[in-house]
């Protein structure tokens, strides 16, 4: 009598780049390149961008959205209602960060928020919010 076996689904996950073995494809007579996604294919916070932020935008919050308007992430703060990060968002941009030349998209958005804070990231939902860095407890001003 056959036992009946339910189809087992093959599941494959993106690896991080280095354990990928990739099928290269000739490009040229001596050329090849490998035939996968590049990294930032994979996770667009790792694309690396050249960004001038116009002037009529003033605050972290909107320069944040603004790196972040063709990568598919929205900033939000629904992960954290922090009076510092709310404080954090509106501050106005440093004029040092109204140009980003040839920098990773995630390290742009670090840059932004300053080394007091960290970016969380939701790669189900495609969300990144900022949160203090808990190495900063900060002033008190209560």
């Amino acid at each position: 009598p056959g036992k009946y076996w339910p189809p087992k689904p093959e599941v494959y996950e993106n690896q991080p780049p280095s354990k990928l073995d990739p099928v290269m494809v000739q490009t040229g007579r001596y050329s090849y390149l490998p035939a996968k996604p590049r990294v930032e294919q994979l996770n667009p916070l790792l694309a690396i961008i050249d960004v001038q932020i116009p002037e009529s935008i003033v605050t972290v919050k909107d320069s944040a959205q603004y790196l972040l308007q063709f990568s598919g992430y929205q900033l939000t703060q629904a992960i954290s209602h922090e009076r510092h990060v709310t404080a954090l968002l509106q501050h106005p941009i440093p004029e040092v960060h109204r140009h980003f030349e040839q920098v990773i998209l995630r390290d742009a958005l670090l840059a932004l928020g300053g080394s007091g804070y960290r970016l969380l990231v939701d790669p189900i939902n495609r969300l990144v919010a900022y949160e203090r860095d808990p190495k900063y407890p900060g002033w008190s001003q209560e």
